[in-house]
């Protein structure tokens, strides 16, 4: 192999060596942190923790707003937006997955004035803990993860050729520990969005993202593989 393409792969592989094993410190970091977390909400009974949310929404408008509403929209006879104290059967509004659930409008000397609050999620100790879990253990896949680069770095570092069994066998590892690093992300997503939304703990969504990169790993791996054949054939006829 040309010496000068030799070295820049032996640069390549030390800057991204050094560079996992800091992000491997941060991860670490990042996972005593949630375990912390974990444990002092585990401190806390579920019944004495109840938070509740809601979402204030506040919107004002000038008088042609108004003028225009009352010649594009039939109300009951006798009734006016300033008469509006809750929304018309049949409708739904909906901020974040979140319904509303206070809803009034009022005349102003500049127009009208709209108040609306969504239906309040209430959450428990409970749901955070579970949140926590998932997101200790998606860390711990990420460490492993980078530990599998981390080792693929160190052996681009060193090698006088990418193409050699070792650099294929590091690769194929990273490819396998991007599996649950993937599966991870959508459970850990969904947990934490069911705190505000108040919805499943658990509503998992195919990363499309992280699936090609999962394919493109392995198809490396392979082109990797293919190339280290030919080179052994190349190395055998010589």
């Amino acid at each position: 192999m040309n010496s000068k393409i030799k070295k820049n792969i032996n640069t390549a592989g030390t800057v991204g060596y050094i560079v996992s094993i800091l992000i491997i410190v941060v991860l670490i970091c990042a996972m005593v942190s949630v375990a912390l977390c974990t444990v002092a909400a585990g401190l806390v009974a579920k019944e004495d923790v109840n938070v509740t949310m809601a979402t204030q929404i506040d919107v004002s408008a000038g008088k042609n707003v108004l003028e225009k509403l009352r010649g594009f929209v039939t109300l009951d006879d006798g009734e006016d937006f300033a008469d509006i104290t809750e929304l018309p059967d049949g409708v739904s509004v909906s901020v974040d997955d979140k319904d509303i659930s206070d809803f009034a409008v009022k005349e102003t000397e500049n127009g009208i004035e709209i108040n609306a609050k969504t239906t309040p999620v209430q959450f428990t100790a409970g749901r955070l803990i579970a949140a926590l879990v998932v997101a200790f253990i998606y860390l711990g896949c990420l460490t492993v993860m980078f530990y599998m680069i981390k080792a693929l770095m160190k052996a681009l570092k060193e090698c006088d050729t990418p193409f050699t069994e070792n650099v294929i066998k590091k690769m194929e590892a990273f490819g396998w520990s991007l599996i649950p690093v993937i599966v991870l992300s959508a459970i850990n997503e969904s947990a934490w969005g069911a705190i505000v939304s108040g919805g499943s703990l658990v509503d998992f969504s195919l990363n499309i993202g992280g699936l090609l990169v999962l394919a493109v790993a392995f198809v490396l791996t392979l082109v990797f593989k293919y190339g280290a054949e030919l080179q052994q054939q190349s190395d055998e006829t010589l």
